[in-house]
């Protein structure tokens, strides 16, 4: 008889193949990039592991994300089926948007991203991979930077004009 644990270490098994094909050889490299609330590098060795034998909704619905997996396969791969990656997009099309992530994409400032991001994929042609990867770690490492420094600005503005306020 099959168990859970038996049927997690089977998906885990996939997981980490499927990890290999997005490029990612180093469970570490792949953490670090699609880490997000209740999925972060513990959950994601779990999983791919089979530790556990059950995970939240939202860690899930991230590791569909991260993982590319269409949306709900995951838990049907628990009882034998096969998860099924996120098709490519053609290449004049956009890129697949993975549902659980199009709430950052409705923000001013997750359309932002979206742009940057779009633009530096656009302007890495003829690029190696390493060189694609180091520009893009070292764009979102300064927008983080700028980001951080700017909402600590705006909170200061603000704090400011609410004691003005309060004074007058």
């Amino acid at each position: 008889m099959t168990t859970q644990s038996d049927q997690w270490r089977r998906v885990g098994e996939w997981l980490i193949a499927r990890r290999t094909d997005l490029g990612y050889r180093q469970r570490t490299a792949f953490a670090r990039d699609h880490a997000r609330p209740k999925f972060g590098a513990r959950v994601i060795i779990d999983m791919e592991g089979g530790v556990r034998d059950s995970y939240g909704d939202d860690a899930v619905i991230a590791a569909e994300g991260a993982y590319q997996i269409q949306p709900g396969t995951l838990r049907r791969a628990l009882s034998g089926d096969i998860p099924e990656p996120i098709p490519a997009a053609p290449a004049a099309g956009p890129e697949p948007v993975v549902v659980q992530e199009e709430h950052i994409l409705d923000t001013e400032i997750g359309q932002a991203a979206y742009t940057v991001l779009r633009e530096l994929k656009e302007g890495a042609e003829g690029r190696t991979d390493a060189q694609q990867e180091e520009l893009v770690k070292a764009t979102a490492e300064r927008i983080k930077t700028e980001i951080a420094l700017f909402a600590r600005m705006k909170r200061m503005e603000i704090e400011e004009r609410r004691r003005a306020a309060q004074e007058g």
